[in-house]
């Protein structure tokens, strides 16, 4: 098992803090002298923007191709769909001197700009597998050069990079919750992609927890929403208990989860054009309603709200 994963052993000695590896590494300057450590950027600089070209030309692929008098010989050929991820992005192809495009060199004079470098990365890892299977390399260098950026859970493209307990958290709903996996995912690539769409991270999030918490409450309501979900759990409070105890040491109710269901679907201004309410979504809405809905996704997907039992 990767020792990353799996921790120290039971029998490994105990460490003296001298001794202890840095499992997160500062630069000596910030360990020892106290000097304010860097924010992560947004734009890659030159050596990052250079560093990703490398990754992309290192993206290979090996076969063996048979010579005459039988001999064999392995040759390896670079993968990134170098057209595809041009025309995605409206890079202007470079021509040879027939007349043809050069569309490797296009993208990798464009990936070599630090305004074009992560839209050219995040499309490469969409379009191709063997390019997600080089996704820890890829992370890696992002963080050695303090980007604010990292790979998707499901490495098919970039996200912001967030706070580790957070990410945690959406993680384990991801695991946890197989129904609403799909709009979760969607709602965090909406909130923290390279180009964040508030409204639809919003949407996604509220689809999430319907989809865990419609089974689970109202299975037989074919017009089911979040709302008709609050409905019934604050009109069938006295039906449900949560797994934490209260102060008493009984099974608490579940006002904290009405509260949470509420604010998650009232926020949704958005939903309705042309009320007076009516508003756009704003990215700190967003962002706060993706983290409400993985902590809703999991409580319901893990069985913290339940039947109250008959005293």
């Amino acid at each position: 098992m990767d020792s990353d994963v799996a921790g120290t052993s039971a029998q490994t000695p105990a460490e003296s803090p001298e001794d202890a590896p840095i499992r997160e590494w500062q630069p000596l300057s910030v360990r020892e002298f106290g000097a304010a450590p860097q924010a992560l950027v947004d734009l890659p600089d030159l050596g990052l923007a250079h560093a990703l070209a490398g990754w992309l030309t290192s993206i290979q692929v090996s076969s063996n191709r048979t010579m005459l008098a039988g001999r064999t010989s392995q040759v390896t050929r670079e993968v990134v769909p170098w057209q595809r991820v041009a025309l995605r992005l409206n890079l202007t192809p470079r021509l040879d001197s027939q007349q043809r495009a050069e569309w490797r060199t296009t993208v990798l004079a464009h990936v070599k700009r630090p305004e074009h470098a992560l839209d050219i990365v995040d499309a490469a890892l969409h379009l191709e597998a063997r390019a997600q299977a080089r996704a820890q390399s890829l992370d890696e260098l992002l963080s050695d050069a303090g980007s604010a950026w990292c790979v998707r859970l499901d490495r098919s493209g970039l996200v912001r990079r967030v706070d580790p307990n957070a990410a945690s958290a959406y993680e384990m709903a991801m695991t946890s919750a197989e129904k609403a996996r799909d709009r979760l995912s969607k709602a965090w690539s909406a909130a923290y992609g390279l180009h964040p769409d508030p409204g639809a991270a919003y949407r996604h999030a509220v689809a999430a927890v319907e989809a865990v918490a419609i089974p689970l409450f109202v299975p037989a309501d074919s017009q089911a929403s979040l709302g008709r979900v609050r409905a019934h759990l604050d009109q069938g409070r006295a039906k449900y208990v949560l797994a934490i105890s209260n102060k008493a040491g009984d099974a608490s109710g579940i006002e904290s989860i009405i509260e949470m269901v509420s604010t998650l679907w009232h926020g949704q201004r958005d939903r309705h054009e042309g009320g007076t309410s009516s508003a756009p979504i704003t990215q700190e809405a967003a962002e706060a309603a993706v983290h409400l809905a993985v902590l809703l996704v999991q409580w319901f997907a893990t069985g913290a709200v339940q039947p109250r039992r008959p005293a």
